[in-house]
């Protein structure tokens, strides 16, 4: 590995480490140079708490260590101090490479929804340095953020055309592959990706996930232990093991699993993957209690950590879950708390602008299970106006899944139906609530068509799924019979 030096006015002595013509890096200490290598190579690896020491050491031995700073963000998961570390890392780029730059600046404009300039700057990156492997995954990365998988795989074939041994992205791929339902082109991906880092958990995880995709429950059970075996304290692989028994109807063992990852847990990813779960499993099983209590755990776990926007995000979860369930009172008083909550917070606009989107989405949604189709409107007009601003295609896709829930209000189908065409359709929600309009039209083979879909999804569990598969497998049912 080279290293250019260069000394600048004002600054200290800088180590610019390149290789050919990739990103450089730099700081002013060869010690956090390697330890910062280190760490991004843990990132890398999803090893979270191997990375975090490493990079924490990193801005031990420079303190001006831009990308350093943008790496432990992506070790994270509470919110204000992750956006922080992104603030802290732009804050420093002016003194760094063109290339860390850009990438700093990309990462932040992501953060922020500002999905145009994400992609300009991606792409900027790599015109700038078209021979480095991390340059063409992050934006291959972003294509597929956008569920533009076609573009993302092309980048993704790039990035190992350079570097064969790169591990990255044989695990995107893989994941690519599964959204395009090419399931033996994942499997081979993902097969690959175990075989170049064969030491790690995360290529077994995302191998089974691939499994519980194509329900090959008892396989992913077992593929979910080979990542345990090399990391005990894999969080990831704790759910997915959950996943599985959840849909094979074996709750209370999910639940043990679950409650054993809350009891070895030393961080708090591990801690908030264990409530999750627990709630997922609770709902499941039509809990709705003690699912509700699980989502309040999180919601304290995130006031103990001074975590605001994980605190509004955890009343918005619960806005949901209390409208969908009928209790229309307490899911308005929740979601007057997120408002109060954002009022008064002192976030930066970027983040209170996230969080006000997520507050005009769920009050639309809010209004139209009250029958207040005018309120839903006027709400719905709120939230596209913050869409437009970010000029992200994902959030307009949001506006028009509330454009579709309004039109189906109105009993104006034919609308409905074109306005859910237009939304994330990779989305087993957006899929269930086609479904509700076929029926509606009593077009009972496009419904059963959608419900297949939904019931077949078979994703990692997550709060809206478990509700609407347990939905859509009742209505399949009814309507097969009928």
């Amino acid at each position: 590995m080279k290293r250019l030096y260069a000394i600048l006015l004002f600054l200290p002595v800088l180590f610019l480490t390149c290789k050919n013509d990739t990103i450089p890096i730099t700081t002013s200490s060869e010690q956090a140079l390697q330890a910062f290598l280190k760490g991004r190579e843990f990132v890398e690896k999803i090893r979270i708490q191997d990375a975090i020491e490493y990079l924490e050491r990193a801005v031990e031995q420079d303190s001006n260590f831009a990308l350093a700073y943008l790496y432990l963000s992506f070790t994270e998961t509470n919110v204000t101090e992750r956006y922080a570390l992104i603030e802290k890392a732009k804050t420093l780029s002016d003194d760094v490479s063109t290339g860390e730059r850009l990438f700093i600046l990309a990462i932040e404009a992501g953060a922020f929804g500002y999905s145009k300039k994400q992609e300009g700057y991606f792409q900027e990156l790599v015109e700038d340095y078209p021979n480095d492997e991390r340059a063409l995954t992050s934006l291959a990365n972003f294509y597929f953020e956008q569920r533009e998988y076609e573009k993302a795989i092309v980048h993704y074939k790039r990035a190992v055309q350079l570097n064969p041994n790169f591990s990255v992205p044989y695990n995107q791929l893989g994941y690519a592959y599964r959204y395009q339902q090419n399931y033996p082109a994942a499997e081979e991906s993902f097969k690959k990706y175990i075989k170049l880092i064969p030491d790690s958990p995360n290529p077994y995880d995302s191998y089974a996930e691939l499994l519980l995709k194509m329900g090959e429950y008892e396989v992913s059970i077992e593929t979910y232990e080979k990542a345990l075996e090399i990391d005990p304290d894999f969080s990831p692989s704790h759910r997915g093991i959950a996943t599985n028994l959840i849909y094979m109807r074996e709750y209370q063992k999910a639940r043990s699993q679950l409650r054993h990852l809350y009891k070895i847990a030393s961080e708090d990813h591990q801690r908030i993957n264990a409530y999750y779960g627990l709630a997922v499993s609770y709902l499941a099983e039509g809990d709705i209690e003690n699912t509700l209590n699980e989502i309040e755990k999180l919601y304290q776990m995130a006031e103990e950590g001074d975590d605001t926007p994980s605190m509004i995000g955890n009343l918005y979860t619960m806005t949901v879950l209390l409208f969908e369930n009928n209790r229309l009172i307490e899911a308005e008083r929740k979601l007057d708390q997120s408002r109060k909550m954002l009022e008064s917070a002192t976030f930066s606009e970027g983040i209170k602008k996230n969080l006000q989107r997520g507050y005009w989405y769920q009050n639309t949604r809010l209004a139209l299970k009250k029958g207040e189709v005018k309120k839903a409107i006027e709400y719905s007009i709120q939230y596209r106006a913050n869409a437009e601003s970010t000029e992200n295609p994902l959030h307009m896709m949001y506006y028009h899944t509330l454009s579709g829930l309004i039109a189906r209000a109105e009993k104006d189908y034919d609308r409905a139906i074109s306005e859910f065409k237009q939304t994330n359709l990779d989305d087993p929600f957006n899929r269930y609530r086609l479904a509700q309009v076929y029926i509606a039209k009593g077009e009972k083979d496009k419904a059963i068509e959608e419900l297949e879909f939904v019931v077949r999804y078979n994703s990692l569990a997550g709060l809206t799924y478990t509700m609407i598969r347990g939905r859509a497998e009742k209505q399949l049912g009814l309507l097969k019979m009928e």
